[in-house]
């Protein structure tokens, strides 16, 4: 199976908050992957705001046989 992405990254004034999209597509012979679909982000770094080194990210990603799936992502940093 070979997959392709394509992504674009736009990021805020000193990192503070940033959105994703993108398109993933994969084809095993005449056949699609579920994973043929579009991508969506956002998220934020509270490190700039209240000097908290944490990020919140979400994530959303269509598939071919569910509903959606829905990613959420918290990194702590000491």
């Amino acid at each position: 199976m070979r997959l392709m992405r394509i992504n674009l990254d736009l990021n805020s004034f000193r990192n503070i908050f940033f959105v994703r999209a993108g398109y993933n597509y994969s084809k095993t012979g005449d056949v699609s992957s579920i994973w043929h679909h579009y991508t969506l982000g956002a998220g934020i770094n509270t490190e700039a705001l209240i000097g908290l080194k944490v990020t919140f990210d979400y994530a959303y990603v269509p598939v071919t046989y569910f509903t959606a799936n829905h990613l959420f992502n918290l990194k702590v940093g000491f």
